[in-house]
């Protein structure tokens, strides 16, 4: 073993760098798991934004429909008044 690194006792797994004090995994197939299941998670958040824009945007596509509805029924309004007048 390179003598930047001390073996952890009960843990084959991991060393500490001695210039550091870090203790790092040597288990590589560990962290290749661990950064697959990492960027699913962000995969999976980063979609639920997506969701959330899309309704939100449904959202005011909806409220823009409701306000043009509006708008028809008060211009139908001031026509059917302008043609009584």
């Amino acid at each position: 073993m390179d003598e930047r690194f001390l073996k952890i006792e009960d843990n084959n797994n991991l060393v500490r760098d001695v210039s550091s004090n870090a203790i790092l995994n040597t288990d590589r197939k560990a962290a290749d798991e661990y950064r697959i299941k990492a960027q699913m998670f962000n995969d999976v958040r980063q979609q639920k934004n997506e969701i959330n824009t899309i309704k939100q945007k449904l959202s005011d596509i909806d409220s823009i429909k409701s306000d043009m509805f509006e708008i028809k029924k008060l211009l139908k309004g001031l026509l059917k008044q302008n043609d009584i007048s």
